[in-house]
């Protein structure tokens, strides 16, 4: 953490909806990257206490714990704020939200609760988008691998070999969650991979009529076209699965050439992510606090947008929906 920069040099004070599981992690790099992590919101008293002291304890966070996410914004009327609670909060949450003047960031994927229908949910999400856009407020997804085209095209450089347009992509991601089989593997990996390939693509739509998705207990592989905006067809391969031991495997590319991509600590142990093509490596900040950065470089006028906006976030949304909705199960 050491090793990072800060490019928040004015105050910018930033509130946490959720700051128990990914959320630390959002506080961990507004930290280090200038903000001021100044409240938090948890379930309850006690937890939000108690994720107060940990956030203390870890990284010398000093957030003022709340329970509750209308007193919160009355005491401390923070800059910006992120929502990393629970998919199926994200919507109450962010309209809770609508009328202050902060900026704000939701996890991935904006909303989700499988209780409701696919329509349901993305009538949920195109109203958070539309509650949200304001002139001068900006609004982000956590989509962090957003950021991996530029690291690819790096190494590629680096090679030697020229970029191409995008005529066919492949990526693959194992997590290693237990609970995560059939369609749970499709809702928690493949927005990360969606958000990949229309990074490469450009604005585009998925053709559904190409979708073959099948859909089985620890792996979910999907094949279908997305149609750039220029009319360019990109054939699109997605395989997402749930590995329990051994090895994952965690790979993208396209038009054949693939790299494959782990984290690991530098010489200084700062954690990074460093893509293979052979023997060849580049190295790259972590996707999450290239996603952070770019977040607080937008928020502060550094930058023209972060890497993915609210709406961007409701586009992959539905490719993951309508997908999902064409899907089989295998066994």
């Amino acid at each position: 953490m050491n090793s990072i920069q800060p490019v928040v040099s004015t105050p910018l004070r930033v509130a946490l909806v959720g700051a128990s599981g990914i959320g630390k992690h959002h506080a961990k790099w507004v930290a280090a990257l200038g903000g001021e992590v100044v409240a938090l919101v948890g379930s309850s008293a006690d937890t939000a206490a108690a994720t107060a002291q940990a956030l203390h304890d870890q990284f010398q966070i000093n957030a003022r714990p709340y329970h509750d996410l209308a007193a919160m914004l009355a005491d401390t009327d923070p800059d910006l704020v992120h929502v990393c609670t629970p998919p199926h909060l994200h919507y109450d949450h962010v309209m809770a939200l609508a009328d202050h003047r902060c900026h704000l960031l939701c996890e991935k994927p904006l909303t989700w609760d499988d209780a409701k229908t696919g329509a349901q949910l993305l009538a949920e999400a195109s109203e958070m988008v539309a509650a949200t856009t304001q002139a001068g407020r900006v609004t982000a997804v956590n989509l962090q691998y957003t950021a991996v085209p530029t690291a690819y095209h790096a190494l590629l450089e680096a090679l030697g070999r020229p970029a191409a347009s995008p005529r066919a992509f492949f990526m693959h991601m194992d997590s290693r969650r237990e609970r995560n089989v059939y369609e749970i593997i499709w809702r928690e990996l493949s927005p990360h991979c969606l958000s990949v390939l229309a990074a490469f693509c450009g604005s585009g739509h998925v053709d559904y009529d190409t979708v073959d998705l099948a859909l089985g207990e620890r792996q979910d592989r999907a094949q279908f076209v997305y149609v750039c905006a220029d009319g360019s067809r990109c054939e699109a391969e997605i395989v997402v699965g749930t590995v329990l031991e051994g090895p994952l495997t965690r790979r993208f590319g396209i038009n054949g050439v693939i790299a494959d991509y782990e984290g690991r600590n530098d010489d200084q142990g700062l954690f990074r992510t460093v893509l293979k093509i052979g023997d060849a490596e580049q190295m790259s900040d972590d996707f999450m606090v290239l996603s952070i950065r770019q977040l607080l470089l937008a928020v502060t006028g550094q930058a023209e947008r972060p890497l993915a906006t609210l709406a961007e976030g409701l586009h992959n949304e539905q490719m993951q929906i309508e997908i999902l909705a064409r899907g089989r199960r295998t066994n």
